[in-house]
């Protein structure tokens, strides 16, 4: 059974139908992963929870009127904010589901980049959720075989994680490579 609406959600989603009549598409998505960009660490996680919902919640519905494919990196986007807004609201069970989610929407847009942007967060991302390092390094030795030698933030930030996972497993002369493989994709 579906829960009732918050006032955030019914106002989010007159919006969105709103836009829809206009033929509002991937654009305003793209838009709003980008304003979450620039608002996370202004926002009180809890605050950021509730947003992100209400924009997750149309999200779902949009997807499944338009099966649009070019909305699942916007998808993985907003499930990884998410998962990082969970992990600083000391959520750390829900937010790794929605690191799952967040990398299967990854994986369906086809979109290397933001595949590695997810895994890079979630590689950062696991030394505050205390997941055990010899874990982390796998996510992102995993990661860094499934991007290869491609450049963006994302691969950066998987090196810069594994880095400090390897620097927290005693393992100093491993960490300094890894931060210098860091280094020089930035």
């Amino acid at each position: 059974a579906a829960a009732p609406a918050s006032p955030a959600v019914a106002l989010e989603a007159l919006r969105h139908g709103l836009d829809q009549l206009a033929d509002a598409g991937s654009d305003e998505w793209e838009s709003i992963a980008a304003d979450y960009a620039i608002i996370y660490f202004t926002l009180p996680p809890a605050e950021l929870i509730k947003q992100l919902g209400a924009d997750l919640t149309i999200m779902e519905h949009t997807l499944a009127a338009k099966h649009d494919t070019s909305l699942y990196r916007v998808a993985a986007q907003l499930s990884g904010m998410m998962a990082l807004a969970l992990v600083s609201h000391h959520q750390v069970a829900l937010a790794r589901r929605w690191w799952r989610t967040a990398r299967r929407y990854a994986d369906q847009s086809g979109d290397l980049e933001t595949r590695a942007w997810v895994d890079g967060l979630e590689v950062v991302s696991g030394t505050y959720e205390r997941r055990p390092t010899s874990q982390i390094i796998d996510l992102a030795d995993e990661a860094i075989t499934l991007a290869g030698d491609h450049v963006c933030c994302g691969s950066v930030e998987v090196w810069a994680g594994r880095a400090q996972a390897l620097a927290l497993a005693g393992r100093t002369d491993e960490a300094v490579s890894a931060l210098r493989v860091a280094t020089d994709l930035t």
